[in-house]
Formats: C-alpha cells, sequence, structure tokens
C-alpha cells in the first residue's frame, strides 16, 4: 500500500495506525500490474495455446456468449453484505482521472453493479413492493415478501434507516435475470459453481444460497446443493447481530 493510513479489512482507515513503510504510488501501482500480467502469462502457457475471450457485459443480459456454449461455470457474485464494491474502484479510477471523486461512482459504477448494496438501491425503494410482484421472483416469494416486510419495519427502529429491504429484493431480482443467461449458454448436463455466503441485515436472516438454489431451478437448471467450507460472523466482537452465518459453493446441476 502506498498511503501511510493504517487500513482495516476492506481498506477502512484506522486513524491511530500508520504503515511503517509506504509505496511510491506509481511504482507500487506498475509494480502490483506487472505481477498479473506475469501471472496471466504463466498460465497462458500451461493451457496448449488457448486464448481468452473477455466480454465487457452485463451479465444480466444476453450478450455476445453464444447459447448452450459452456460445460462449467465458477463464478462468485457479490455478497449481500451492504458492501459498496463500487467504493472499492474510487482510489485507482480516481488515479487513472476516470472519475473526480465519490459522487461520481453512482453513474460511473453502481449503476452497472449487481445490486447488493444499499447506496445502489436508495432512488427505488420507494418501488420495492410493486417489483416484489414481477414474475421472476415467484419461485422465492413466499420467503421474500415477509422478510422485506420485516425489514422495512425494523428498519423504522434504526438511526440509520438504511434499506435494505430494497436492497434484497434488487439482488434476487438481478441474480434471477443471471440465472437465466446461464441457462441460455450452458448445454444440458453442465454445472454451475456460486462462491457464496448468507446474510442478515438487520439480524434478520437471509438464506442465500437456497433462494438462488430456487431461482435456478426456476431458471431450466435440474438441481443444487451446498457445501459450506466455513462459518462467518465469529472472529469480530462487535457484531451488530449473533445470526450464525455460513460461506460454501453452491453447486447447480442440469
Amino acid at each position: 500500500m502506498s498511503s501511510h493510513a493504517g487500513t482495516a479489512q476492506w481498506q477502512y482507515v484506522l486513524p491511530n495506525k500508520r504503515k511503517v513503510s509506504p509505496k511510491e504510488p506509481f511504482s507500487a501501482y506498475f509494480r502490483k500490474v506487472s505481477e498479473m500480467a506475469s501471472d496471466m502469462r504463466a498460465l497462458q502457457s500451461e493451457t496448449c495455446g488457448y486464448q481468452p475471450r473477455l466480454y465487457q457485459e452485463d451479465c444480466r443480459l444476453e450478450g455476445a456468449v453464444p447459447a448452450e456454449w459452456a460445460d462449467l461455470i465458477i463464478t462468485s457474485p457479490p455478497y449481500i453484505n451492504n458492501y459498496d464494491y463500487a467504493d472499492a474502484t474510487r482510489l485507482e479510477m480516481t488515479m487513472m482521472g476516470e472519475i473526480e471523486g465519490w459522487k461520481d461512482l453512482q453513474g460511473a459504477v453502481r449503476t452497472h453493479l449487481v445490486r447488493s448494496c444499499t447506496q445502489h438501491v436508495s432512488a427505488y425503494a420507494s418501488d420495492v413492493y410493486q417489483i416484489l410482484k414481477n414474475p421472476l421472483l415467484r419461485p422465492i416469494l413466499d420467503e421474500l415478501e415477509p422478510t422485506v416486510m420485516a425489514l422495512d419495519a425494523e428498519r423504522e427502529m434504526h438511526g440509520g434507516k438504511k434499506n435494505y429491504h430494497a436492497m434484497i429484493v434488487h439482488y434476487f431480482l438481478d441474480l434471477a435475470q443471471v440465472w437465466m443467461q446461464m441457462r441460455r449458454i450452458s448445454r444440458s448436463g453442465s454445472s454451475v459453481c456460486f462462491v457464496i455466503g448468507d446474510s442478515a441485515p438487520y439480524g434478520i436472516h437471509v438464506p442465500v444460497e437456497q433462494w438462488l438454489g430456487r431461482l435456478a431451478l426456476a431458471a431450466g437448471f435440474k438441481s443444487f446443493e451446498f457445501s459450506k467450507f466455513r462459518d462467518r460472523n465469529i472472529k469480530w466482537k462487535n457484531r451488530k447481530h449473533q445470526i450464525p452465518l455460513h460461506e460454501g459453493h453452491l453447486w447447480i446441476h442440469g
């Protein structure tokens, strides 16, 4: 890291700590880019000459990847944990002159992301109950709707009044659209692996892997299973709730 500021996980600043040996920004940046390029070249040398193809597209919409192309898809979608992934790009985008500051992230980044943060959905909070009627959400509506209502009521008891109820509606609508596109590009008998974790905003549990599995079945996949590889929400003494959370592999088959 180039800054002298001490940081915690996810680069949160710790005001009372300083790094011992901060690096010069541009040299550190280009050194890291060089390491990444070296890793990519090394892996490409082991793939029998296969050249990867990169598409800058929205995974919720039909794109350039042809139908029935994939045998296996491995990915890790955003966790629904209210982490602003757009803000994680602010330093680099400011340095490269793509934005001038935090306020520019909304148009430059957030509007293109799967909506997993309240920063992404504030403008749509008033439309939540209308969006719940979307047919893509029907497979999980029996559990999603009461959870949304509970979060809507709970937010009134908290100073921040965070729109978690809107966040989960838009998140699962986005992922339902992703599943439709994954089904389109996947061959019969293919598999999809999601690295995913559940969530409990305001202490109200959201069984993410179960709801994603049901949405995958509705999109045309045949079965799903979840394999936990670690527990979450057990490390921090100042955690906001005592709901046991986990992380693992969600496997979709068909």
